[in-house]
C-alpha cells in the first residue's frame, strides 16, 4: 500500500489566489474536486500558518475507506514562491505499536465497516510566472495500509494528481 506521484502545470491565476484556494481546506469546491467522503478542519495552530485537517477517502478498489490526519502548512519563500505542505500526524515513528495497530485495522480484525488510518505527504510549490499565471508543482507519497494491491495504490495517487487538474479547471471558469 505505498505509492507516489508527481505533476506540474500552469494555472491562470495569481500565486496568492491558488494558495488561498488550497488553504481553504473545507470549501465546497475543494470537497467536490477531491472526491473526499469527509473533509474537516480539526484546528488551527495559533500564530502560525498551520492547520490540522482530517479527510476520509474511498478507494476505487472497494477496500475500506482511508482516514488521513495531517498538518497543513503554508510557507512564503519569497515574493514569487509559496510552498504548501501536508504532513501526516499520528502513527508516528516514535509509537512502536503504531505499525501493529495499522496491521490489525487493515487485516479486518476490527469491524468490517471501519476505516483504516493511512498517511500521505504532499508538497506543492507555487511559483509566479507572470501576471495572473502560476506554475504548480505537486508531489505526493501515500501509505494506504496493508493488503492493498499495487493497482489500487496507483489509482489512489492518480486521483490525487487529478485533483490538481481540477484546481486548474476551477480557475478557468
Amino acid at each position: 500500500g505505498h505509492a507516489w506521484g508527481t505533476t506540474r502545470m500552469d494555472i491562470r491565476a495569481s500565486v496568492e489566489e491558488v494558495a488561498a484556494f488550497l488553504w481553504d481546506f473545507g470549501s465546497r469546491s475543494n470537497m467536490e474536486i477531491s472526491g473526499d467522503l469527509e473533509r474537516s478542519l480539526k484546528g488551527e495552530i495559533k500564530d502560525t500558518d498551520k492547520k490540522v485537517v482530517r479527510r476520509r477517502q474511498k478507494l476505487e478498489s472497494g477496500d475500506r475507506d482511508r482516514n488521513f490526519l495531517s498538518e497543513l502548512t503554508l510557507q512564503k519563500v519569497d515574493k514569487d514562491t509559496i510552498i504548501v505542505l501536508l504532513n501526516p500526524l499520528g502513527l508516528g515513528r516514535s509509537d512502536e505499536n503504531s505499525q501493529a495497530k495499522m496491521t490489525v485495522k487493515a487485516r479486518g480484525s476490527i469491524a468490517e465497516r471501519c476505516s483504516v488510518e493511512a498517511r500521505e505527504t504532499v508538497g506543492i510549490r507555487l511559483k509566479r510566472l507572470g501576471e495572473g499565471l502560476t506554475k504548480l508543482e505537486y508531489v505526493c507519497e501515500c501509505k494506504l495500509g496493508f493488503d492493498i494491491s499495487l493497482g489500487a495504490g496507483k489509482a489512489f495517487v492518480e486521483g490525487r494528481l487529478d485533483e490538481m487538474a481540477g484546481v486548474s479547471i476551477y480557475f478557468q471558469r
